[in-house]
Formats: C-alpha cells, structure tokens, sequence
C-alpha cells in the first residue's frame, strides 16, 4: 500500500509540474470528444474519421491563477484556525468520525461526495 501511495503521490507532482505531454496527449482529445460529440460518434461508429482536435494552453504564474490559491489557501488556513477554536465539535463532523473506517476506500467515498456537492453547487 505505501507503494501505490507513493506512485500516486509522485504522478500527481508530476502532472501538476509537467502537464504539456498530458495536456497533449490525453487532455485534449478527450475534450475534443466532449465538445464534438456527433463527429466522435461518426468516427466510431461510421466512417472511421478523425475527432477534430483541439488546442488546450496550460500558463504557469498567471496573476489570475496566482492570487486564487493565495486566496483558498488564506481561507483554509482561516477555516483550520476557526475548527481548532471550537469547544464542541460540530456533529456533521462527529458523524462523518463515526463513519470513517480508515479505509482508502473512505477517503474515496468523501472525494466523491465533495466533487458531487460542489457540481450540485456550481450548476444551481
């Protein structure tokens, strides 16, 4: 297990490090499937053609980018500073400790739901 920990650790500081030959090569031709879906249907299914290809461009240290990590890591540090003030914990965190198994599988579960949470939130 620490093995994979380990490779996963090493692949995401590599893909946020290095993203060109991903972005390239993996990114964006599935964002090409996604914005063409009837040509990536007729390439499969049809007549075999090419999915248009799309350009993606990755910029490091845009001002934009920048002060938004600034920010939600202020805002997190802020956040950790509040919880560890509190005198009871909260119970939806209570609940969630009484889930938690320790398994990888929770840390899993809890990704998911925060990805599907935030989706809800961002589309409504």
């Amino acid at each position: 297990m620490r093995f994979s920990l380990i490779t996963l650790g090493v692949a995401c500081v590599g893909f946020g490090v290095l993203p060109g030959m991903f972005v390239r090569d993996v990114a964006s031709p599935l964002a090409s499937i996604l914005l063409h879906p009837n040509a990536y249907a007729r390439a499969v299914f049809a007549d075999g053609g090419a999915v248009p290809a799309l350009h993606l461009t990755f910029t490091y240290l845009q001002v934009s980018d920048l002060l938004t990590a600034l920010v939600e890591i202020v805002l997190g540090l802020l956040l950790a500073a509040a919880y560890l003030r509190l005198k009871v914990e909260p119970r939806p965190l209570t609940w969630l400790r009484r889930l938690h198994t320790g398994s990888v599988n929770d840390y899993a579960a809890f990704a998911v739901t925060g990805l599907v949470t935030v989706s809800v939130v961002l589309l409504v």
